[in-house]
């Protein structure tokens, strides 16, 4: 989200000095205007950090921040990180105050994916911090199959397009994991530790990877697009039947693929109904759901030397999902004029 810069009224240094008559010496007239832009810079500081303007603490500089000063570190930190405020989903983000039904980023550091010489030596290592953050999950009860879900009006994607739009900015790229069930969807949402519009991360070995998934033909994708599931807390039975065994999931369920509007979104639907087996083990974990916390990860199996290292590409964590509290999705979104994509050139 962009913010606003208010301006702020200094007054005239000239004006702010005694008259040359007044002052009984040049010492002494220094002294007063040396105080004088001290205070005015204190005042300044203060009603900066009254207004919420960015502020760096540990700098030596003490110029208070003016309008112009502002913007210019402001465009300086979105180049970093962009500021995001993301619509809320029907899941909330885990807290410590709020433990059930909800989601966390998981910590991925402790599973091992596959290392820089695996197609020689099968050696695995620990993984790094996933390639994409979570930060949305959506969970929902249907009558009926609900495919490409990112495209409706009423989804968190458009929503975001919305509000982009609204505040004259490009909307984060966003990845969308779109799980049909029988009973309703399952749909998480990623975005780029930037939020950045691009689906690009800055590492040349995982771009190259994923923009051949982004681009590549079904055929490619379902051969290389791996699960590894962990349950973290939960009845013994679910886990003996969730398991920890990675799996090219692309080859054992079946799943579309759908690109958005000028790159903004890409959507995986992964369809639960497609297998007997994966139906069977949805019912039993669905069964103790409440008193569950399981791990997802996802990643792009690579399977050439040049594509090694192994790397996470999104991961999730749900905590007690209670499916009974998820509100109804209807078959059609509400009546409502489609949200254009946001393009700006010089944002």
């Amino acid at each position: 989200m962009s913010t606003t810069i208010l301006p702020i009224d200094y007054e005239e240094t000239s004006s702010a000095l005694p008259k040359p008559e007044a002052v009984p010496s040049v010492v002494d007239s220094g002294k007063a205007a040396k105080n004088k832009k001290k205070k005015e810079r204190q005042k300044a500081k203060k009603f900066a950090e009254k207004m919420s303007l960015s502020h760096d603490s540990d700098s030596d500089d003490d110029t208070p921040l003016s309008a112009g000063g502002s913007e210019s570190l402001h465009h300086e930190q979105k180049k970093e990180k962009r500021v995001v405020v993301f619509p809320t989903t029907t899941l909330r983000e885990w807290v410590k105050e709020r433990t059930a039904n909800v989601w966390s980023d998981p910590d991925v550091s402790s599973l091992k994916v596959r290392g820089p010489n695996y197609l020689e030596d099968k050696i695995k290592m620990s993984a790094t911090a996933s390639a994409y953050k979570l930060v949305g999950i959506d969970l929902f009860n249907a009558d009926e199959k609900i495919g490409h879900i990112a495209k409706r009006s009423d989804n968190f994607v458009q929503q975001l397009h919305s509000q982009c739009l609204k505040n004259r900015e490009k909307p984060p790229f966003i990845l969308v994991l779109n799980f049909c069930m029988p009973w309703g969807n399952f749909v998480g949402y990623w975005a780029t530790p930037t939020f950045s519009p691009s689906p690009l991360i800055g590492d040349a070995q995982f771009d190259k990877i994923l923009t051949a998934f982004i681009d590549g033909t079904d055929e490619y994708r379902n051969g290389r697009w791996k699960i590894i599931p962990r349950m973290v807390e939960g009845n013994w039975m679910v886990k003996k039947a969730v398991g920890e065994t990675p799996a090219i999931i692309g080859k054992k369920l079946a799943h579309q693929y759908y690109k958005g509007p000028n790159n903004s979104y890409f959507e995986i639907d992964c369809d639960i109904n497609s297998s007997t087996i994966a139906r069977g083990i949805l019912s039993m974990v669905q069964a103790y759901t409440k008193r569950v916390t399981l791990d997802l990860t996802f990643l792009i199996e690579p399977q050439e030397k040049h594509e090694l290292p192994e790397r996470i590409h999104a991961g999730l964590r749900f905590h007690q999902l209670d499916p009974e509290q998820a509100p109804k999705l209807p078959a059609q979104p509400p009546a409502h004029r489609p949200t254009p994509v946001v393009e700006l050139k010089n944002s």
